[in-house]
């Protein structure tokens, strides 16, 4: 019982020394037009993509395999995976989400939009654009 009671102490005190670290002025956040300065802050956003891509991995094989009939489910799994099977859809069900998609679609847009800016400012050169 007392350890127990230790790991709520512990755990609660790390809780309020971490929300009391957190110390944000909005005059520190970062303004929209600072966002595309050079190519190294590009290549950033390139790799926030590629990261962003890399999250839609599960979604897409799940989608593929299921819809495509080349697997199946077992009776053990969970309830998303049986509607992806069953191909009915529910508002709930993370793998007929769109928002992932249409996010990655917002991101690319805006970033070619800055690199063509980031091109006419000579902020970089022909061959990062390419």
């Amino acid at each position: 019982m007392k350890a127990i009671s230790k790991n709520i102490l512990l755990g609660s005190s790390l809780a309020l020394a971490l929300t009391s670290c957190i110390d944000a002025d909005i005059a520190d956040a970062l303004d929209y037009k600072d966002t595309y300065t050079n190519s190294e802050v590009a290549n950033s956003h390139i790799r926030g993509i590629y990261s962003q891509f890399m999250d839609l991995a599960e979604q897409m094989v799940v989608l593929n395999e299921l819809r495509g009939d080349l697997m199946t489910i077992t009776p053990n799994a969970n309830a998303n995976l049986q509607q992806v099977e069953a191909n009915s859809f529910s508002a709930e069900n993370p793998y007929f989400s769109t928002q992932p998609y249409y996010s990655i679609i917002a991101n690319c847009n805006d970033a070619l939009v800055n690199f063509d800016k980031m091109l006419e400012r000579h902020d970089m050169s022909i061959d990062e654009y390419a």
